[in-house]
């Protein structure tokens, strides 16, 4: 539907370029707000080349809590 058979996008031309996902977390402060995004921009990207691999996710900071200042 988005994508070609080979994987690239149908439409790159529609992909915004000036959203902000930043803008939109409220829930987090500081240092943990930097890490969470971070962390949902490694797997959000437009161009799945460019996406983390799933092992790399799950040895991201953000998920070990290695943030002394986590409140969650």
């Amino acid at each position: 539907m988005f994508y070609t058979t080979a994987g690239t996008l149908k439409k790159e031309d529609l992909v915004p370029s000036n959203f902000s996902f930043e803008s939109t977390v409220s829930k987090f402060d500081g240092e943990e707000k930097r890490m969470f995004i971070s962390f949902v921009n490694r797997m959000t990207k437009w161009k799945p080349e460019e996406r983390s691999t799933t092992k790399e996710l799950l040895q991201d900071a953000w998920l070990h809590n290695e943030n002394e200042e986590s409140t969650v």
